[in-house]
């Protein structure tokens, strides 16, 4: 009975002795090799501690806390809103600028001011840029268009896109430092348009062209039954 008691009570210590020893080298398996010490800036001061005195459970909180930081830290990226026109001469070839300082041709437009309307902003732009003076009545609304901006990194643009009919000859003022006339079939070879005319303009200039053809060969199919 005496031995029993003797081997529970050296079972005991032992086990006290083997917890005491846990608390102190479990929380080193997860020490990073590189390093001593836990040295993200944004660990906190849970992780920040040399010997990790706060134990598994509050290193665990931290790196969770780390992980929220890094969701909230996305970048948003840049919006700006602007109206963008359509404006075609007989030939059917698109009025394009480029400003002053850029590399891509692009529809001329530009941002809205605050308050301003899509339709007034494009009214004011298409005068301050090529001295066209049109009324907002004489501009048609060709719908909106969000995407990458031209020449600016990280940004997208809201664009309010319309469509102008005018025989007044452009003149280059403002910000524009280069006006061009480019036919549809011309810019698969170009490299240096804006992406609002590349990936929308020309696909809805397309589909509209192709429609109106498909009303035509309809129209005259029904003329040669009559």
């Amino acid at each position: 009975m005496a031995s029993l008691s003797l081997f529970l009570t050296n079972f005991s210590l032992a086990l006290l002795w083997a917890t005491a020893s846990a608390a102190t080298w479990l929380p080193h398996l997860h020490r990073p090799t590189r390093s001593p010490r836990w040295d993200w800036p944004d660990a906190g001061p849970d992780l920040a501690c040399p010997k990790w005195r706060h134990g598994l459970g509050r290193s665990w909180s931290a790196l969770r806390r780390r992980g929220r930081q890094r969701r909230y830290d996305l970048q948003v990226p840049t919006v700006l809103t602007l109206s963008a026109l359509v404006i075609r001469d007989d030939a059917g070839r698109l009025l394009l600028v480029r400003k002053r300082g850029t590399s891509k041709f692009m529809q001329p437009g530009g941002k809205l001011e605050p308050g301003e309307s899509f339709a007034a902003a494009a009214v004011r732009e298409l005068e301050e840029e090529l001295g066209i003076r049109v009324a907002e009545t004489e501009v048609t609304d060709m719908g909106r268009w969000y995407g990458p901006a031209a020449n600016e990194t990280d940004t997208f643009i809201d664009a309010g896109i319309f469509s102008c009919e005018t025989h007044q000859p452009p003149v280059a003022a403002a910000e524009i430092e280069e006006v061009l006339w480019l036919h549809p079939d011309e810019a698969r070879a170009r490299n240096d348009l804006a992406p609002l005319l590349t990936d929308h303009i020309l696909p809805l200039l397309a589909e509209a062209t192709a429609w109106a053809a498909h009303g035509d060969a309809n129209s005259a199919a029904g003329g040669a039954r009559d």
